[in-house]
């Protein structure tokens, strides 16, 4: 074997063996701080680390509860823990409570199902609206212009039920309006339904002329109703035949708005 051949030979291996070092250190640094290996685990017994956060964005507690006819749903994110608050005479405002909090029992929210409406003062109130997931609204109330909400109602579905903020602040108070953002209520006392033709399509309304023969077109022949975050076999087309189904309360503008709570095409 000439020497230049074995010479090209033991580069090759040099090159090969760097090459294999790198390789190993990388991988050797990514187990130390628990991520997954790129090549090899050269060996060693090794799993990478759970992300805790992946988790906890994944984990919740689907929480329902019904209350006469209403049912309400939400979700609960696992770092965030609740109890529910019993009615007693010092609380006899409220037919039932749940308390949401996190670090501590002394800063927390408190969702109220009162006996009558809810209603706040307006004095050096500021508000803002939100949409549900479910695609309804609620408003979400700030006093004396602090950047930390006070209440959070849901007007487009019961006058009953309000978000009371007892102390969060900054992020804890943020993040309680993301699990409010998922709640879900149903009045599965008060469904009414009506059929008519789709006249008019917005990007997150759409118009309903009511047939002749329903109830609802005794108030006018003309329907607003607010898109869900539904599955629906819906193309939102004018002229399209619909049934909207509803919680029973229409608001006397023109045309009237309705809280829709599914609506489907047919023939």
């Amino acid at each position: 074997m000439s020497k230049k051949i074995l010479k090209i030979i033991i580069i090759v291996i040099i090159a090969i063996a760097f090459i294999m070092g790198v390789m190993y250190l990388i991988d050797f640094n990514r187990m130390k701080e628990g991520k997954e290996v790129l090549f090899s685990t050269w060996g060693f017994k090794y799993a990478p680390i759970v992300n805790d956060v992946k988790s906890n964005e994944i984990i919740n507690t689907k929480y329902s509860k019904t209350i006469e006819n209403i049912k309400m749903e939400l979700n609960i994110p696992n770092e965030w823990k609740y109890e529910e608050v019993q009615k007693n005479e010092e609380n006899d405002f409220y037919k039932y409570a749940l308390k949401l909090f996190k670090n501590s029992k002394e800063q927390y929210a408190m969702l109220c199902f009162y006996k009558d409406k809810f209603a706040v003062c307006g004095t050096g109130r500021e508000t803002e609206d939100i949409i549900l997931n479910d695609g309804s609204k609620a408003t979400i109330g700030y006093y004396d212009g602090s950047t930390n909400w006070s209440d959070i109602t849901f007007y487009e579905g019961t006058q009953c039920i309000v978000v009371l903020n007892y102390g969060l602040v900054d992020n804890d108070a943020k993040e309680v309006i993301e699990i409010i953002k998922t709640i879900n209520i149903i009045n599965n006392q008060n469904e009414y339904s009506f059929c008519g033709t789709i006249t008019q399509v917005e990007e997150n309304i759409f118009f309903v002329e009511p047939d002749e023969n329903e109830k609802i077109r005794k108030s006018a022949d003309k329907v607003m109703v607010g898109k869900l975050k539904i599955d629906t076999n819906l193309k939102f087309e004018v002229g399209e035949r619909v049934k909207i189904t509803y919680d029973g309360d229409v608001m006397e503008t023109y045309p009237i708005q309705i809280k829709a709570i599914k609506y489907e095409a047919i023939d």
